[in-house]
């Protein structure tokens, strides 16, 4: 009985500190909208080709109400205890099929209710993300045109 209760205590801390995870399909995408931004759009993010692209994933509403509890709860701030005065939040774990999610930008997290978003350097990658989730989804790739060189415009 002893050991019993001692194993249950084990595993109370990995229960409580596990990484929230979600699990994107076609079953719960409506679209798929592909939007490339300037790398100055995301702090931190440097690329070759000077942007990057958002891979939107528009939740079914059905798959947006179980989301939004996922959501909460990784954005409770908690203290660091290696930092004493910071804070942090739990990360979501995107999976398709079981397996992680690509993003080129691990440390970039920007989902809503309605979108689980990721980002990659590369169009054909994001295309790629975006039929690997779900094939049938409709997909929308915005490119904004790319701003006039200054010396261009006179």
């Amino acid at each position: 009985m002893k050991s019993l209760c001692f194993l249950l205590l084990l595993l109370l801390p990995s229960t409580a500190f596990s990484q929230p995870t979600y699990d994107l399909s076609c079953a719960n995408v409506a679209a798929v909208h592909i939007v490339r931004l300037s790398e100055n759009e995301l702090p931190g993010v440097h690329t070759p080709a000077g942007h990057v692209f958002a891979v939107l994933f528009t939740l079914k509403p059905a798959a947006a109400e179980h989301f939004k509890p996922i959501l909460d709860e990784s954005r409770k701030l908690t203290p660091r205890p290696d930092a004493p005065g910071e804070f942090t939040h739990r990360r979501i774990a995107v999976t398709t099929g079981g397996q992680p999610l690509r993003s080129d930008t691990p440390k970039i997290e920007a989902h809503s209710v309605k979108t689980v978003n990721t980002y990659l350097f590369r169009e054909e990658d994001a295309l790629a993300t975006a039929h690997l989730v779900c094939p049938t989804a409709p997909v929308r790739l915005f490119i904004p045109p790319e701003p006039a060189h200054p010396a261009q415009a006179r």
